[in-house]
């Protein structure tokens, strides 16, 4: 055997021992520090539900600025762009609207948080070794210890510890929503030239709003059950079609989902519910002071767990201190 070849051999033998030593916390903090520092391109086929669009995705670190753009290459064709904490969305017209500093641009939010501290509710597993967009990758499973939340399955490249497939699956284990590159670039030649946000038709703010009132007081939900782990992480009021509704999130640290409420009439005689692969939208309606209110839970739970967090949640008008 000649001596370039030999070295190669041992070189891939070398890399795939260091591989097989690693931990699946050790995985998911090198997928966290790639997601961070890596510079990569790729393109990427993207399901939910039935739902398919393919997207493209670039990535650098410039002078210590993370700089990322997520492009949607089908018919309707959007971005969402970052650079540092500043997060825009380009829309199909031209229009631009300037997101809340830190907002996740990488379609698949799970693998921006999984190299954070794992919940308690999890248990993660090494799954074995695969191939994704003709690369080697080792399988994670993350299953959750409940039927409160979702499980998820993650392929890491073994190169760049980059995460190339990831799912979120029911507790049949049927894939509610696949990310899946078809192609990947390492260290590609990207400039800030490459994240340039183009001349906008219009420009928008999200400008803040106040807090929704009703009667002299302010609107306040108090859920007397969440699933375990789950805890309050945001909220805000914000224009929905001109009308404020108040919003509190909700989340495990890796599960999401948020509660949205707003005056009006009941929508349907129950419950309306609607689904996207794993995102889920549950409407009820309320009552309180003799005024009606809906109610949205919105995000990737179980279709049990948003009806016992509605079925147990409370809406209270606050006065003014409390």
């Amino acid at each position: 055997m000649r001596l370039p070849s030999l070295l190669v051999l041992l070189t891939i033998g070398w890399s795939a021992a260091l591989q097989a030593e690693r931990s699946p916390q050790q995985w998911l903090v090198a997928m966290a520090s790639a997601l961070d520092g890596q510079s990569y391109q790729g393109r990427l086929l993207y399901l939910r539900g039935e739902e398919l669009s393919t997207l493209q995705i670039r990535q650098t670190l410039l002078n210590g600025i993370k700089y990322e753009r997520v492009t949607h290459l089908d018919s309707q064709a959007s971005e969402l762009i970052r650079i540092g904490a500043e997060v825009v969305s380009l829309g199909p017209d031209g229009q631009v609207t300037r997101l809340q500093p830190g907002t996740a641009t990488y379609p698949a939010r799970l693998a921006e948080t999984l190299g954070q501290n794992l919940p308690e509710q999890y248990q993660l597993q090494l799954a074995g070794e695969d191939r994704v967009a003709g690369r080697a990758v080792t399988r994670l499973h993350l299953a959750p210890v409940d039927a409160w939340r979702f499980g998820y399955r993650v392929w890491l490249d073994d190169e760049s510890s980059l995460p190339l497939k990831l799912e979120t699956v029911d507790t049949q284990g049927q894939a509610l929503e696949r990310l899946e590159f078809l192609s990947l670039q390492l260290s590609p030649a990207l400039t800030a030239a490459d994240f340039t946000v183009p001349k906008a038709a219009s420009d928008d703010a999200l400008a803040p709003v106040q807090p929704q009132r009703f009667a002299g007081r302010t609107m306040a939900l108090e859920p007397h059950w969440l699933p375990p782990g789950f805890r309050h992480v945001d909220g805000d009021t914000r224009l929905e079609q001109g009308r404020p509704v108040t919003a509190r999130t909700y989340s495990d640290g890796i599960a999401t989902f948020t509660l949205f409420v707003s005056p009006g009439e009941a929508e349907a005689e129950g419950p309306v519910v609607s689904r996207l692969g794993p995102t889920l939208a549950v409407t009820s309606h309320v009552d309180v002071m003799n005024a009606g209110f809906n109610v949205t839970l919105l995000g990737e739970v179980p279709p049990a767990t948003a009806e016992k967090v509605l079925a147990n949640l409370k809406l209270v008008l606050e006065q003014d201190g409390g």
